[in-house]
């Protein structure tokens, strides 16, 4: 993949299976809320489709919302961090090598599962990467 879509935005949304007869944020919902937004705050949408992570700019993931995702240290003392999701893991290299502008979540727990997973959306913000949340603004700084 090339840079085309640099200055486009995917689509997030997951689904806990943990309970999923409490929820009640379908994948469906999140998406079209998602859609929505972008439409009306006119951010342009991928027209993108990558086999196993992502059908015509929409990344749709279940995955439990409890989880914790595993830390280890090597002998360097370099800190290692397990991402267990793999459409959210394949979507953060995404970012990171700027092949998108952002992404579109409904809100931030539909992206984060827990603290580590925190962590990691608060330095995509501080690289620059646009995360857009439909329900809630938040202070980048």
């Amino acid at each position: 993949m090339n840079n085309e879509y640099q200055n486009h935005y995917l689509i997030y949304a997951r689904k806990s299976t943990d309970d999923s007869e409490n929820q009640k944020n379908s994948i469906d919902y999140q998406v079209g809320e998602g859609m929505r937004f972008a439409a009306r705050e006119k951010l342009p949408i991928a027209e993108f489709t990558h086999e196993g992570f992502c059908e015509d700019c929409t990344i749709r993931e279940k995955h439990s919302g409890f989880k914790t995702s595993s830390l280890s240290v090597d002998k360097d003392g370099k800190v290692t961090y397990n991402i267990e999701r793999p459409k959210f893991q394949q979507l953060v290299s995404f970012l990171i090598q700027t092949k998108f502008k952002g992404v579109i979540v409904l809100c931030w727990d539909r992206f984060s599962r827990n603290e580590q997973d925190d962590l990691l959306i608060k330095d995509l913000i501080k690289r620059g990467v646009d995360i857009r949340f439909v329900q809630a603004n938040y202070d980048k700084s």
